[in-house]
């Protein structure tokens, strides 16, 4: 739904597969799932924030968990969006940090 909307994305499927897409490249969002397999949010978080090269790209934390919504390692997300979400409502939010790409 992003691509559809005129964002350039890389996905990751879990938080280890995303500091390697990191690595090479730097996004203006990171919109985070709390819940993966091999690193988790919570996870991901940890090594985002201790890199300082890492620690100021805003993130948009999603989770189908109640207990995530309130988790310590959403603290210092832009936004929390519990699952699940209208996608007018992510694209809003994700509009407020991220310009489309032409």
């Amino acid at each position: 739904m992003l691509l559809d909307d005129g964002y350039e994305v890389r996905p990751a499927a879990n938080g280890l597969a995303a500091l390697e897409v990191m690595a090479d490249w730097l996004p203006d969002l990171i919109v985070l799932d709390m819940a993966m397999p091999v690193m988790d949010g919570r996870g991901f978080r940890d090594v985002q924030l201790a890199n300082p090269g890492w620690r100021d790209i805003p993130v948009l934390v999603l989770s189908a968990t109640a207990a995530f919504l309130k988790d310590e390692a959403t603290v210092g997300a832009k936004a929390v969006l519990g699952k699940p979400f209208e996608v007018d409502e992510l694209l809003e939010l994700v509009a407020r940090w991220v310009p489309r790409a032409p």
